[in-house]
């Protein structure tokens, strides 16, 4: 329940003539003002999300546009220091049934919404302030979504995708340790990039009907540890030769698993050594029905 939330900063909505209608853009900012730390929990569905990171001085800002602004609710306050923003998108009836179509693997702004018998064009894009830490929840169902985390100070984060596309890149190494990084994914296609950047203590993904890049380019940590399952997806390892590895594999009589000449096998456990040995991963995978695949970075294909 929202209880006791503050509203502040601006809010406003500009309306522009469509062709089938009224399109509509809702906007707010936030400043900042002496928060050490921020919890965003943001739920969304039936559009696409983009998110980014800004140098400005607010905590956060983003920019709707849909055919009806008013199914976002956006609610900020500020407790004991740390800033709590929740931003959930209200359109989807989640006790109506919704039909699964092959395209939600994939997204994209064409999307119909079965509600109303048409597409769906509402874009979300919003910005977190690069100056202090961030704990981040997302839940996106039918969605697209872009999150480009690059300059954030990402202490935690988790990300449940549904039935939907998801792209997440770190470009820049994250400036804070992050504790753990959790990713769920139902029937979704999901592309992590930079992972060695994410400067990550502990990643735990599940995947269902999943198809599953993981990218661990980047600058490394000097440990991390990794579990990895998938069901009957597939799941892809990208690996880079700075890289040492200790992997674990446990897999189902009906699964694929292939490996790079590259690892020594030394009993139940692949082992990757690289030149330099300043950053390690151990990581266990698991899989159901689905295959996994590890490549060294430069023989993706």
């Amino acid at each position: 329940m929202f209880r006791g939330f503050i509203f502040r900063g601006a809010v406003f909505a500009v309306f522009l003539l469509a062709c089938d209608g009224f399109a509509q853009v809702s906007s707010r900012s936030v400043s900042l003002s002496g928060e050490r730390a921020l919890k965003a929990d943001i739920e969304v569905g039936a559009l696409k999300l983009i998110l980014t990171s800004h140098s400005a001085p607010s905590v956060f800002r983003y920019e709707f546009d849909a055919d009806d602004t008013t199914t976002l609710q956006c609610l900020y306050d500020i407790r004991n220091g740390v800033g709590y923003l929740e931003l959930h998108n209200n359109s989807q009836d989640k006790n109506r049934k919704k039909k699964f179509r092959l395209r939600d693997l994939f997204g994209g702004e064409d999307d119909e919404d079965t509600e109303h018998g048409r597409r769906s064009n509402a874009i979300l894009r919003l910005s977190l302030t690069d100056s202090i830490p961030i704990h981040l929840d997302l839940t996106v169902g039918a969605a697209n979504t872009e999150l480009d985390f690059s300059g954030l100070k990402l202490s935690n984060f988790s990300l449940s995708s549904g039935a939907c596309a998801a792209k997440v890149r770190f470009k820049t190494p994250n400036r804070v340790t992050m504790q753990q990084m959790k990713l769920s994914t139902g029937a979704s296609k999901l592309i992590v990039e930079g992972l060695g950047n994410a400067n990550f203590e502990r990643l735990e993904m599940s995947g269902g009907a999943s198809d599953v890049v993981l990218d661990f380019d980047g600058k490394g940590c000097p440990a991390a540890k990794a579990n990895l399952s998938i069901g009957a997806g597939s799941l892809r390892i990208i690996l880079p030769p700075t890289l040492d590895v200790d992997l674990n594999y446990s897999n189902d009589f009906f699964s694929t698993f292939r490996v790079p000449d590259a690892f020594e096998k030394n009993g139940d456990t692949y082992i990757l050594r690289s030149t330099n040995g300043a950053n390690n991963l151990k990581m266990n995978v698991s899989s159901g029905m689905g295959s996994v695949r590890i490549k060294l970075k430069g023989e993706e294909k």
